[in-house]
């Protein structure tokens, strides 16, 4: 199989080939194939095409030394591989025979055919097997692709591309354990390679690993310190975790480099928010509403912002507009009665909490946002006990299963 630097070289000359081919197309529909553009395609594709797959070391060179010194800044360091360059260079060239359609000389099923044959002529050909895994992957059969992977692997298992393509193909396929076995094996060949570790840190994720996938994506920063998915999924995991002091470093280091990113801003209010600073939350997540976010769960909690900040119209204005998305969340009806009580609406708040209960008896906070009503305007203390009683009952009876339910700040749109 060429390395990385030689499908590069291949994958460069064939989007050449495309833009060719797709200029002269176009012109060949209004005023037919002169020869003369006919010569030109054949001339570039002798030029272009004919001398990356010869295989020649002179041919190599004359292909890859124009292209040296521009690709200079983008190697990688010494001892590392751009896997995900040589991924997506590998992919460019099978997808041009797809573009060719299902028959024809060019084809995928004719690259299909020729490369069985090449395999029915020298089983133990791991170019050729790992060839076809490729076509398959792309495809989208993952379990035929990985067939032809773990063969070229019984050949060859020190292979790093082997282990990593068989990884990537059986975690879109869920099969998790394969993957991470083929990872490791990938990582072991190939410490200082960044893409396996971020591969890893995200299955472990998936399986809720957390302390694991932590680890991943810490290696991950040892290669690329400033890689921001390693950075902000370690920020999530650092979150699950309940580490709230470490996913805010992670966090502002992301924030800091680019302040406009929504996605950081949020999750920086998530956390004040979670430490009871509202205003604080609302410095990150005004910007996010002004840029026109109107996800419900983002609404819902920019609202909760505004109550425990003391600005309790605008929640009510954010909420009415969310009982249009979401007519029937009792959580956003528990915070609107919340706001109808901070605003003094208190017959609204009441109607609130009642209709809340009346559909969920057990619903620990509307019955201690009702009974605190109750004591706060002096009518019906005995109603206002009762309440109390049942909430604490409530509490003992449900203890650790609902543990948000009675704070405003972790509620979310159910």
């Amino acid at each position: 199989m060429p390395g990385p630097r030689d499908v590069t070289i291949i994958s460069r000359k064939l989007r050449w080939i495309t833009r060719l081919f797709f200029t002269f197309s176009r012109s060949f529909e209004k005023e037919g194939p002169p020869p003369v553009k006919l010569f030109l395609i054949a001339l570039a594709g002798l030029f272009l095409f004919v001398p990356s797959l010869r295989g020649e070391e002179t041919a190599r060179a004359e292909l890859a030394e124009p292209l040296r010194a521009r690709d200079a800044a983008q190697d990688p360091e010494p001892g590392r591989i751009d896997f995900e360059n040589y991924q997506r260079n590998i992919d460019d060239i099978f997808h041009l025979a797809l573009m060719a359609g299902a028959d024809g000389d060019y084809s995928v099923n004719s690259v299909i055919v020729e490369l069985n044959r090449k395999i029915a002529g020298n089983p133990r050909d791991p170019d050729a097997l790992m060839s076809l895994g490729h076509v398959y992957r792309i495809l989208g059969q993952l379990t035929e692709a990985n067939r032809f992977y773990q063969k070229a692997l019984e050949l060859d298992p020190d292979n790093f591309h082997s282990n990593l393509f068989s990884a990537l193909v059986q975690a879109e396929d869920d099969a998790f354990e394969g993957a991470l076995r083929n990872l490791e094996a990938a990582i072991r060949l190939q410490p200082a390679e960044l893409y396996p570790w971020m591969t890893q840190g995200k299955i472990m994720m998936l399986l809720k690993r957390d302390e694991e996938a932590a680890q991943s994506f810490r290696r991950a920063l040892e290669i690329q310190p400033e890689n921001r998915q390693a950075l902000f999924a370690l920020s999530l995991i650092e979150q699950r975790l309940k580490r709230p002091g470490e996913a805010r470093k992670l966090l502002e280091k992301l924030h800091a480099a680019q302040p406009g990113d929504l996605f950081v801003r949020y999750h920086l209010g998530a956390l004040e928010l979670a430490d009871r600073r509202p205003a604080q939350a609302l410095v990150y997540w005004e910007p996010v509403f002004n840029e026109g976010v109107r996800d419900p769960n983002f609404l819902f909690n920019l609202s909760a912002a505004y109550k425990e900040g003391g600005q309790p119209a605008k929640a009510e204005a954010i909420l009415n507009h969310l009982k249009f998305m979401m007519p029937r969340g009792l959580d956003i009806e528990l915070l609107m009665a919340d706001v109808y009580g901070q605003l003094g609406r208190l017959k609204d708040a009441e109607s609130g909490y009642r209709a809340i209960l009346a559909e969920e008896p057990g619903n620990l906070a509307a019955a201690v946002g009702l009974a605190d009503l109750l004591r706060r305007s002096g009518a019906r203390p005995e109603e206002s006990e009762r309440l109390v009683r049942q909430a604490a009952e409530t509490a003992r009876r449900h203890q650790g299963l609902s543990p948000s339910l009675g704070e405003t700040s972790d509620r979310s749109p159910s």
